[in-house]
């Protein structure tokens, strides 16, 4: 089953990605041009532009993983997921974690888990329980 994914540049354009397996996720977050769009957002801060970080986004259902950065060599994430069936579900279906790594491997950990549909870890990693 593919899992909807896209690639944002600093100037807010997107272009949209159908991933089937691990290795081609990662592979989008790799080839991903990290430095020219670095060069982009911090040229367009420093002219006062309207920018935005350029990452890498994931979807499936209601869970997402969107990767980006701010500042070269720093990797933010945004990590929501579909909360597990029970009480706490009364208070919304999602639930929004943010992390940050320099890592690249642990940039592809999380696309691995996410992809395998590891859920319950990537909630450990979010809590800092892992």
């Amino acid at each position: 089953m593919a899992i909807k994914a896209w690639t944002q540049n600093a100037d807010y354009s997107t272009v949209d990605h159908a991933v089937q397996s691990v290795d081609e996720a990662i592979d989008l977050f790799r080839d991903f041009d990290w430095a020219e769009q670095d060069g982009a957002f911090d040229l367009g801060m420093e002219r006062g532009e309207d920018v935005c970080p350029p990452g890498v986004g994931f979807t499936a259902g209601l869970n997402l993983l969107h990767i980006y950065r701010e500042e070269p060599g720093r990797w933010e994430i945004l990590l929501r997921l579909e909360k597990e069936p029970g009480w706490k579900r009364l208070f919304g279906s999602t639930r929004e974690y943010n992390l940050s790594f320099e890592q690249e491997s642990d940039i592809q950990t999380l696309i691995r888990l996410y992809m395998e549909g590891d859920f319950p870890t990537l909630r450990q990693l979010g809590s800092g329980r892992a």
